[in-house]
């Protein structure tokens, strides 16, 4: 049994850039998850939890950069004036599975 617990906090970074009037987004993510180990479990608690956090950090590291891209999109439509309220970006969540 597991559980995931996640939080992506997102704002303007208070260093504006005064000629372009362009701000930089600001994100904190937290994750935390919660697993119960069986005692049957082959793995030890320090090598299974290692796993988990390398997992966990890999998702992360690809789901916020393109989630901040999104909002990115999704904000500078908004204020050109388009209020269709549809994300214009693509694919938040695709993976490219090819191998390089």
């Amino acid at each position: 049994m597991f559980e995931i617990d996640s939080v992506n906090r997102v704002g303007w970074n208070e260093r504006c850039n005064p000629g372009t009037g362009q701000c930089e987004i600001a994100s904190e993510t937290k994750v935390t998850v919660y697993l119960l180990v069986p005692r049957w479990f082959p793995f030890t608690v320090k090598a299974t939890e290692r796993t988990g956090n390398f997992v966990v950090s890999q998702v992360v590291n690809q789901v916020v950069p393109r989630f901040l891209s999104q909002l990115v999109t999704d904000y500078e439509a908004w204020a050109a004036g388009d209020e269709s309220r549809e994300a214009k970006g693509a694919d938040l969540f695709a993976v490219d599975l090819e191998t390089k």
